[in-house]
């Protein structure tokens, strides 16, 4: 039998619009992963809020979080990719200079001096708290498209800036850290070819993995970009896209 594997992104994919993930949705992951597929949720969200959010049967499957920053399984933390604390530091400098709010997630934690990003689950600390970790990522909130192009336009070389959340959030990370990076390390430890694997998404930190997934699906919900980069395009978030896609890949699949 031919070894497979799911990555599925969270957030307008996996949860629907209440951030709930479905009965559905939960069932399908389950008997793929009954199946001997190897599931990961790969998602933006840190390691505190995606365990506020999926289920306790979800905890053996692999987690690729902030992005791919860090990866874990049964709730272990098996490799990390962060920005180095000098040049975290260094970017905060330049971003409080220009006075564009922004955000950092370091050790499962956030540090703001800013209003947080709408949905923000949890507590927050001052930047002043942040001390000398790496972080796993940066957050920069932006009002317009010109504002987007003037902070993309500031990032190191080695970092990439991802728009996202509808052109409202920038999303800041080590160049080697993004979600293909962490997937393709897990399929490694599995030996599972990225051919075959499916890869679920709906926002601009998917479009990667979407196009090198042997099976890239957007959700029906999805930005213009991941549909027109998707093998297939499934129905909403909302309509459990996710599970309606899965359930037939299982009926059909060897």
């Amino acid at each position: 039998m031919t070894k497979r594997a799911v990555a599925v992104d969270l957030d307008g994919t996996l949860l629907n619009n209440q951030r709930v993930v479905s009965a559905r949705n939960a069932e399908a992951l389950l008997k793929a992963a009954e199946r001997g597929w190897t599931i990961i949720l790969a998602t933006a969200r840190p390691l505190r809020t995606t365990r506020m959010i999926v289920p306790d049967a979800f905890y053996p499957f692999y987690w690729a979080l902030c992005n791919g920053a860090w990866l874990l399984k049964d709730g272990e933390i098996l490799h990390r990719s962060e920005i180095p604390h000098d040049e975290m530091h260094r970017m905060v400098g330049l971003f409080t200079r220009e006075g564009w709010p922004f955000q950092v997630e370091a050790e499962d934690r956030m540090f703001t001096d800013s209003s947080v990003p709408d949905g923000f689950l949890g507590e927050y600390y001052p930047l002043s708290e942040l001390g000398q970790h790496d972080a796993c990522k940066l957050i920069v909130n932006v009002a317009s498209a010109q504002e987007a192009d003037a902070v993309l336009e500031t990032i190191p070389e080695e970092y990439i800036g991802i728009v996202t959340d509808g052109g409202r959030l920038i999303q800041i990370s080590h160049v080697q850290c993004h979600k293909v990076a962490a997937v393709q390390r897990v399929l490694e430890w599995e030996n599972i070819s990225l051919n075959d694997t499916i890869a679920f998404g709906d926002d601009n930190n998917d479009l990667s993995l979407i196009k090198a997934a042997g099976v890239g699906v957007a959700m029906g919900n999805a930005t213009p970009e991941v549909k027109a980069a998707a093998d297939h395009v499934a129905l909403t978030n909302d309509e459990d896209g996710v599970a309606e896609f899965l359930e037939k890949a299982i009926r059909t699949q060897p």
